[in-house]
């Protein structure tokens, strides 16, 4: 092989190499270090409401009435900043807070808190309300990856106990519970999660903040299922119904 052949391969591999996307990689042994922020955006302004005795769903379409404090057609609520995202009509909106912490020297695949979610479930109007948004989480540290996480934000119609009335924020499918809070209350619910990879960070699971009023959230798997009288009832009516129309039929 010629030295003009090798040099225009060279040449070749040389500029294929340098059009190839550069990939960051963890150090091993390396720690992190930086600051949770949280941004909302992409509010869902259609989705389902549950009703909480029986969990039968209602497609709803609110994208011409929802109000919301970022992306929807009304934006009465109060915008106080970024990290806050309000829903609902004004008078009785829902909100949550996402309040972010700082870390220090955090090793890959360990799990620490992300921060807090704290969550006022208000009495607002069905026509009013979204039904989910976007949590994108930064972490004040270059080498780490942005992580934006799709929430569900899911209203019942208040038709059960106080618990199955409760409205949640709806984590599934990437963790397999909810967070919980009873109408008219406000919670606290803690995120936990690890860095790992490039790095990049995951959710772990969350949990009940102890400083949370007591009896005022929970976290849960949805909408608790009915109690037995609830149930018993609800089977009765199904069976009576089921009765009638063949009375009718016959």
């Amino acid at each position: 092989m010629s030295s003009v052949t090798r040099y225009a391969l060279a040449a070749i591999v040389s500029a294929a190499a340098s059009a190839l996307p550069l990939t960051a990689h963890a150090t091993p042994g390396a720690t992190y270090s930086g600051t949770v922020t949280g941004v909302w955006s992409n509010p869902l302004l259609s989705g389902t409401l549950i009703d909480a005795a029986t969990g039968t769903l209602s497609a709803t379409d609110n994208s011409g009435t929802a109000d919301c404090s970022v992306g929807c057609p009304n934006n009465t609520n109060p915008a106080p900043g970024a990290s806050t995202i309000h829903w609902g009509s004004s008078a009785g909106s829902s909100s949550i807070i996402f309040f972010g912490l700082p870390f220090s020297n955090m090793p890959l695949d360990t799990t620490f808190q992300f921060g807090d979610l704290i969550y006022t479930n208000g009495t607002s109007a069905l026509q009013t309300l979204i039904f989910g948004a976007t949590l994108t989480l930064s972490f004040g540290n270059p080498d780490v990856t942005d992580l934006a996480a799709p929430l569900g934000l899911i209203t019942t119609n208040n038709t059960g106990s106080p618990a199955q009335n409760a409205d949640f924020v709806d984590f599934r499918p990437a963790l397999s519970v909810t967070f919980n809070v009873l109408e008219g209350q406000t919670a606290v619910a803690d995120v936990f999660g690890h860095l790992t990879g490039d790095p990049m960070p995951v959710i772990d699971f969350i949990t009940l903040d102890p400083t949370s009023v007591p009896g005022a959230g929970f976290v849960g798997l949805g909408i608790p299922v009915p109690e037995p009288m609830s149930a018993v009832l609800f089977a009765t009516g199904l069976a009576l119904t089921g009765i009638t129309r063949r009375v009718r039929r016959g």
